[in-house]
């Protein structure tokens, strides 16, 4: 059976939640992902930002009128992410990944050891690439 380990991306780029929205829209297009976790200074799990949440925040605070540099610059990503995040174990089997990718409406997964410090993340692109 194959586990979450065995198909996780551990190269994983991560932020920060005192890092800035500018900060974040800059690596999400740079490495053209959708998402990105947030880990703390000791590298547990935070939580995850994505493009809805930024996009959703902006609204909320009625700033996607000024999307500007100077505006992005001043929210923090503590503020637009995700914080309660659903997080799987380096030995999760993959159909359980699999699984809580078709019901929920997220894109990926990120993979926890047992003190919650994230060690990779599992995308649907991911798990597609193993059925090929």
């Amino acid at each position: 059976m194959l586990q979450a380990k065995t198909i996780m991306i551990k190269d994983v780029a991560t932020v920060r939640p005192q890092d800035t929205l500018d900060q974040v829209i800059e690596i999400l297009v740079d490495k053209n992902i959708t998402g990105i976790p947030v880990v703390n200074e000791d590298n547990t799990l935070a939580g995850i930002i994505t493009e809805r949440d930024i996009l959703s925040y902006m609204l909320e605070q009625d700033a996607i009128t000024h999307l500007t540099d100077s505006n992005l610059c001043e929210h923090t990503v503590y503020h637009a992410m995700t914080a309660n995040v659903v997080a799987f174990d380096e030995i999760t089997p993959l159909a359980e990944i699999c699984e809580c990718l078709v019901n929920r409406p997220f894109r990926r997964v990120p993979i926890i050891d047992k003190d919650r410090k994230l060690v990779g993340i599992i995308s649907r692109k991911d798990l597609i690439a193993v059925i090929a």
